[in-house]
């Protein structure tokens, strides 16, 4: 026993136990866990849990959560009805068909998601939808979204839905695919909710450090697979490559007004392609959702968005698994949100 505060006796291991509890929310893995702190006091073990790294990202997901359910008050009333058959809806009211991704979705044929934080949420996470309302708030008198591996395009239509829930009708949309069956789920995305293709730019292509070509695999199935890497040596064999262009962000964004949203997620090389596109970034782009795909990656992004004076509005690291022979495996991407205090205010 230990004496507390008030001269009255402590069981530190129970302390412990509920330190993990309440601060970290999960129980200790192990005796050898808790033993790690049996020498605190109770004021010191307090110290020491707020501390570490777990409860910093704990209180961070805490912080991003609060934020997002004040964000989402601005776009009531959500959906509610039900989906027609073969299709989900979320709660901006984009339908989705489930026949865009694997089989295992056609179980959502009908179903209506709930907003981030819901439990029933669906297939994006709560920094992206933290980041995509925030740039509709933030935008004025129209909407601006550039979509980089883009797969169906989900974030331009649901961002256009979101920015017209706030009286934005003005859209301006450009998504760029490299698998030309995803370019066509696009385009039939944006026809299922009401919002003509031919108005926006849909580039069958990729994003890459220079204007020039690329190879993009062929894609048999293209509701079974997402996450395909382009080959920007040209060298992939024909049989299973198709040669698409590779834009540079100068490029995509040259003629565009003031982007409000740049969502990318292309598959491990977001760090070259925006420090290639830096000063194009910094002068048109107010908002960065980006996915990352390994630690070098997400302390590369934030070194070169926090040089530039962005702000990290929001973080989900990227996650790994170790399979049984020993390597660790990226089991689940990681999201950065940035803002630019330059063209937007928080």
């Amino acid at each position: 026993m230990t004496a507390g505060r008030q001269g009255f006796p402590v069981d530190m291991r129970e302390g412990v136990i509920w330190a993990y509890r309440h601060l970290l929310g999960r129980e200790p893995i192990s005796e050898a866990e808790v033993a790690i702190h049996l020498g605190h006091t109770p004021e010191s073990l307090r110290a020491a849990f707020l501390d570490t790294p777990e409860y910093r990202l704990r209180a961070g997901q805490s912080a991003l959560g609060a934020a997002l359910q004040a964000t989402l008050e601005h776009f009531r009333p959500f959906a509610m009805e039900s989906a027609a058959a073969g299709s989900w809806r979320n709660f901006l009211d984009v339908q989705t068909r489930c026949s865009f991704l694997p089989e295992a979705c056609q179980a959502w044929s009908g179903r209506v998601f709930g907003p981030p934080g819901s439990g029933i949420s669906g297939v994006h996470d709560e920094a992206e939808w933290y980041g995509t309302l925030r740039a509709v708030l933030n935008a004025r008198d129209r909407f601006v979204v550039v979509e980089l591996g883009a797969g169906w395009g989900p974030w331009l239509v649901s961002g256009s839905k979101a920015a017209e829930k706030v009286g934005i009708t003005d859209l301006h949309l450009v998504g760029v695919e490299g698998s030309l069956g995803h370019v066509e789920f696009m385009r039939q995305h944006m026809l299922d909710n009401g919002m003509n293709p031919d108005r926006h730019r849909l580039l069958h292509g990729v994003v890459g450090i220079t204007d020039g070509t690329a190879y993009f695999p062929k894609l048999d199935k293209p509701s079974d697979t997402y996450g395909s890497e382009a080959d920007y040596t040209c060298s992939g064999d024909p049989g299973t490559m198709e040669e698409v262009p590779s834009f540079s962000l100068q490029t995509l964004l040259a003629d565009l007004p003031v982007v409000d949203v740049l969502h990318c997620d292309i598959q491990g090389m977001e760090a070259d392609v925006f420090r290639a596109g830096r000063q194009v970034v910094d002068e048109r782009v107010a908002r960065v959702i980006v996915g990352t795909h390994g630690r070098a990656i997400e302390g590369d992004l934030h070194g070169q968005f926090s040089g530039h004076g962005w702000v990290l509005e929001a973080e989900a690291a990227c996650q790994f698994v170790q399979a049984p022979s020993g390597p660790l495996v990226l089991s689940a991407d990681g999201t950065q949100v940035w803002r630019n205090p330059k063209l937007t205010a928080a």
